[in-house]
């Protein structure tokens, strides 16, 4: 049902960010990502200072198992609005990607914003010192 009053409220005004990014968390929520995607570039497109759209899609190009992709997004919302948590996903995508010097200066990062968790575990298996 929120998909099909998004639809509604893009049909109202087909320039409101917040309802393609809105629309793109709940394909997202579906796990239906590609669609979610497509939702967010429309988004960025209208608002291109959106950290929170440039995260979401970086989310769902990592479920997308697009990692470059999804670093790239991150990158852009750390640039906008740098959280803990976006530095904690980004770390987790630069490790995956076998990058793990920046995957750890990441991980650092983020628990300087007060996310400590993924240094924490990278810690416990000796990837970060």
């Amino acid at each position: 049902r929120a998909i099909q009053d998004y639809n509604r409220a893009i049909e109202l005004d087909p320039k409101d960010a917040q309802a393609y990014y809105n629309r793109g968390t709940a394909y997202s929520d579906l796990g239906q990502n590609n669609r979610a995607i497509q939702n967010y570039d429309r988004a960025i497109e209208l608002d291109p200072k959106n950290a929170q759209a440039y995260y979401n899609r970086g989310l769902a190009y990592s479920d997308l198992d697009q990692r470059k992709r999804a670093i790239q997004d991150y990158s852009r919302a750390i640039e906008l609005d740098p959280k803990g948590v976006t530095y904690s996903n980004r770390g987790i995508a630069y490790f995956v990607s076998r990058q793990n010097k920046r995957g750890c200066q990441d991980a650092y990062r983020a628990c300087e914003l007060g996310n400590c968790k993924l240094l924490e575990f990278t810690r416990e298996k000796g990837i970060c010192q």
